[in-house]
């Protein structure tokens, strides 16, 4: 058995955690989109939508990407957005604009 030093000692870091895409200040819709599936610890599946920018993962929320298509449907030559985000958990919102 291990003592709570020693686990904490060989303790690495979640590479999995990401931010949010709202983190960048500009976002290339070109740019490729990974997925991330995994388990939670009470056993469910789970996925979500990620890029990477710098090294970084960088979340891409279904809402997001839904008003990404609206964007597109109005001007098909979209190449750059900003996406605003405001509230936390399930009260999150998001704001994607056209730069």
């Amino acid at each position: 058995m291990k003592s709570l030093k020693q686990a904490s000692q060989e303790v690495k870091p979640n590479t999995n955690v990401t931010n949010v895409i709202s983190d960048l200040d500009k976002v290339d819709v070109n740019m490729e989109l990974h997925t991330f599936e995994g388990v939670t610890s009470e056993g469910k599946d789970f996925s979500y939508d990620y890029m990477e920018v710098n090294e970084q993962k960088y979340r891409v929320p279904k809402m997001v990407q839904q008003q990404i298509k609206d964007l597109l449907d109005e001007k098909p030559d979209l190449q750059f957005i900003k996406v605003k985000k405001s509230g936390e958990g399930i009260n999150t919102r998001y704001m994607v604009l056209s730069l």
